[in-house]
Order: structure tokens, then C-alpha cells, then sequence
């Protein structure tokens, strides 16, 4: 059984990687230990598509599998040095996460 508080959090949570979303904020009174464990492996797969496009960008930037006759690395200069200080947090992850979690974070509510 979860707190209030830990309901809350996890729902913070939630709306981190996934947005705000109606349906996901009404099942909150009725998050659990199953909803924790969906979340968590929701995180994980979100690290991994972060760590993955963080690998795409950084492979194009650096001209890696793509010939790009030297131009776009020196239009986009440092990029490639602040994508690997930095986490990247697309939008292409946070939508993926949704499509994929939502349903199962709803359902573990039941």
C-alpha cells in the first residue's frame, strides 16, 4: 500500500516521462506496488531510447556511419560535447514512453 505522498511523487514521476495526462491522474488514488514496478521499468526504457538517440546524434554529428563531406560537422561546431555532458530528453522518447506505458500504468491500477 502507498502513502499519499508516495502516490503523489510517483505521479510526479509520471508526468515527468509520459506529460500531464487525464486518465493517468484520476487512476492516481488507486496506485500500488504494480503501478510502482510498471513505472520503473517505464524509466528504464526511457534511459535506454535517451541513451540510444544520445548514440544516433552523436554518431551523425561526428560524421560516424555518414558521409557528409565535412560540412554539417562544422556547422553544428560543440554540439557533439554537449550532448554527451548533457541528457538528452527528446520528445520522440517522451512520446514513445506514452504510447507504450500509459495503458499498462492505467491497468495496473485495476
Amino acid at each position: 500500500m502507498l502513502s499519499e505522498l508516495q502516490k503523489n511523487e510517483l505521479h510526479g514521476l509520471i508526468v515527468l516521462f509520459i506529460g500531464n495526462d487525464v486518465s493517468v491522474s484520476r487512476s492516481r488514488p488507486h496506485f500500488n506496488s504494480a503501478t510502482v514496478e510498471v513505472v520503473e521499468r517505464m524509466i528504464e526504457a526511457n534511459i535506454d531510447c535517451n541513451q540510444t538517440m544520445k548514440e544516433l546524434v552523436s554518431e551523425l554529428i561526428s560524421g560516424g556511419r555518414v558521409r557528409s563531406r565535412g560540412w554539417l560537422k562544422h556547422a553544428l561546431g560543440g554540439a557533439r560535447a554537449m550532448i554527451e555532458r548533457a541528457e538528452l530528453r527528446g520528445y520522440g522518447c517522451q512520446v514513445s514512453a506514452k504510447a507504450k506505458w500509459k495503458t499498462a500504468i492505467i491497468a495496473s491500477t485495476y
